[in-house]
């Protein structure tokens, strides 16, 4: 919720209200009205209140994704005011205290549930949209994670503030959100004071483009990224390869091995960017891990391993196409991500992200990719040499 909007929003009720000035509130009747401000938003919980004007939608269809975020709806509602009950879910009212409920006008209960299980509606002043504005209550929908990007900030910490941006547009005026992008991956009716007369249209910036949904058909438009309509993706991954490290630190035998979630077909790729026309970055996310015997104790082997040298793709026609990208146990794994801390339990483990991609063509959909570990390794803090004994088996890719 934008700082200080109910805190504001409640200042313009005791002003609207009247007063001597010492914070005291006259007793309105039931059918007062109070006027919102007109950049008044705020986030509630869902319900299931009926208005006249609503819209429905599959989430499938009224979804925004970009590389850092996903944003959803299936229902959209406009109204001019809002009952007292109505207006508390989203906060208004909230800072008039229980004695001051109590003496309005046809307050005879506090609330509670009433024989049919439903909350009582409270009794007090309704809400209503400023001249020219109406009110937008539009219910946000959890991201299922087959449509879910597999960026790794993706995993828990979506859209970071500091790369996605978001507004809504409608009638010339842009109305901030109540919150941030992030807020819209969750279940919440969300309540916003849109002008009056046009569609409004929540815009999302993300890595330097934006996406325009229109709020009131569920429907996409302008400059869509379609290729995350859908997402392609593979199974996920999991591939490995023993060997033996030895240097002035020590030597013994180990285990590299990565873990991925499902490789997907991505328009972007942080690090490089978004792909060139005509041509998309084959994503695989997830970690590295090394493990070497409990004797070890508390030592581990980390490695460090170059992207291009140890990954490659190749693609039907024969073409090779090699990773870029970050692969080290020393990365920190992102929030969320599968097992982040299961190493810090186990002997002689080291975990970290792994992050690579392949440009490919837009058209992509089955290849094959090979891994074979090189790159830099240390154990107690100091250069080792790492053997491969084995070869890794190749992962056969087929996204759909």
């Amino acid at each position: 919720m934008r700082a200080g909007l109910v805190t504001a929003a409640c200042a313009a009720l005791c002003a609207a209200c009247g007063g001597d000035g010492d914070g005291a509130h006259p007793a309105p009747t039931s059918t007062a009205a109070t006027v919102a401000p007109a950049d008044y938003g705020a986030y509630g919980t869902t319900t299931d209140d009926v208005y006249a004007d609503t819209h429905t939608f599959s989430p499938a269809r009224a979804r925004l994704v970009g590389p850092h975020f996903v944003a959803q709806f299936d229902r959209v509602s406009f109204t001019t005011k809002l009952s007292h009950t109505q207006a508390m879910n989203f906060g208004y009212f909230a800072n008039m205290d229980h004695d001051d409920m109590a003496d309005m006008d046809g307050m005879g209960d506090m609330g509670g549930m009433d024989h049919s299980g439903h909350a009582k509606q409270m009794q007090g002043p309704s809400l209503q949209a400023p001249p020219g504005y109406r009110f937008m209550i539009v219910h946000t929908v959890p991201a299922l994670p087959k449509s879910t990007p597999a960026l790794p900030e993706y995993k828990n910490n979506i859209a970071p503030e500091d790369k996605v941006k978001g507004e809504i547009r409608a009638g010339g005026k842009t109305v901030k959100l109540p919150g941030i992008v992030r807020d819209l991956s969750s279940d919440h009716d969300i309540l916003v004071s849109v002008p009056s007369g046009a569609d409004p249209v929540l815009a999302i910036t993300d890595a330097g483009r934006t996406q325009l949904l229109n709020l009131r058909t569920g429907r996409r438009q302008g400059d869509v990224i379609s290729a995350y309509y859908p997402l392609k993706a593979a199974d996920q991954i999991g591939v490995g390869v023993t060997g033996d490290f030895h240097g002035a630190a020590g030597k013994g035998a180990a285990t590299v091995s990565v873990h991925g979630g499902k490789p997907a077909l991505q328009p972007y790729a942080d690090g490089p960017g978004w792909a060139e026309k005509g041509k998309a970055w084959l994503y695989l996310g997830g970690d590295i891990e090394t493990q070497i015997g409990a004797a070890s104790g508390s030592q581990r082997l980390d490695a460090d391993l170059d992207a291009a040298r140890s990954f490659r793709l190749t693609l039907p026609d024969g073409t090779t196409v090699r990773g870029v990208g970050k692969v080290s146990t020393r990365a920190p794994l992102p929030l969320g991500t599968a097992g982040q801390g299961a190493a810090e339990d186990r002997s002689g483990v080291a975990q970290g992200a792994l992050s690579v991609a392949f440009e490919v063509p837009d058209s992509f959909r089955t290849g094959t990719v090979s891994f074979t570990p090189h790159g830099t390794y240390r154990y107690k803090g100091k250069r080792v040499d790492f053997t491969v004994r084995d070869v890794a088996r190749a992962l056969q890719l087929s996204l759909r």
